[in-house]
């Protein structure tokens, strides 16, 4: 739960109302990368633990609050007009999975972390979830 914790923290983290829908996905996909790149046994750690099917099993609070202001923010980008009308979760995952992608390339030494290939993925998961 910490960890998750620690998580939604660094990931939310200069994310406002005042930023444009675009901004709002850049900035959470850019926090989410520093993250996993900066933490890599707690991403790890998430990782094989959210797949565990032990998971069921738990009686673990949902985290899912954690991230409320994320998803006020994709609600409002699409109430605007600027997000394709789907669930927000489906929206989050254009946006988070790319970036995980990448640092699990990175990790395995399959690829090297940097600046154009992290904008090149935020510009895709742009075009990919935008109206």
């Amino acid at each position: 739960m910490k960890v998750k914790e620690k998580m939604s923290q660094h990931v939310l983290e200069g994310l406002h109302e005042s930023l444009t829908t675009q901004e709002v996905c850049e900035k959470y996909m850019r926090n989410s990368y520093a993250f996993i790149l900066d933490n890599k046994d707690y991403f790890l750690f998430l990782e094989q633990f959210s797949t565990s099917p032990l998971m069921e099993k738990l009686c673990l609070e949902d985290t899912s609050s954690m991230f409320i202001p994320l998803h006020q923010l994709f609600e409002r980008g699409k109430q605007r007009g600027e997000l394709k009308q789907v669930d927000s979760v489906v929206l989050l995952t254009y946006c988070y999975f790319p970036v995980t992608q990448l640092a699990r390339a990175h990790f395995k030494g399959q690829f090297e972390a940097n600046e154009a290939s992290l904008e090149h993925m935020i510009s895709m998961s742009w075009d990919a979830i935008r109206s």
